[in-house]
């Protein structure tokens, strides 16, 4: 059985489907078990979707804040 220590160093392979096999079932069973750590993976997820919105964003120059608060809506609706 995993640890949350396990999960938490994993969490981003995870997010970025690299686990495969055994790693992935263990993974997941410890997530139905620990609300915690499905709390993490989730937060987890949700900073790095913003984080690539934010990215797509600058690159077609600086985002206003009205550009902004809209992300932060999209993202808590997601």
């Amino acid at each position: 059985m995993l640890t949350c220590r396990n999960v938490s160093e994993n969490a981003s392979e995870l997010l970025d489907h690299e686990v495969t096999g055994l790693a992935h079932l263990a993974l997941r069973l410890h997530l139905f078990i620990c609300v915690h750590c499905r709390r993490y993976v989730r937060q987890l997820g949700l900073a790095s979707k913003a984080a690539a919105r934010l990215d797509d964003d600058w690159k077609q120059g600086q985002p206003t804040e009205q550009d902004i608060e809209a992300l932060i809506r999209k993202l808590k609706n997601a």
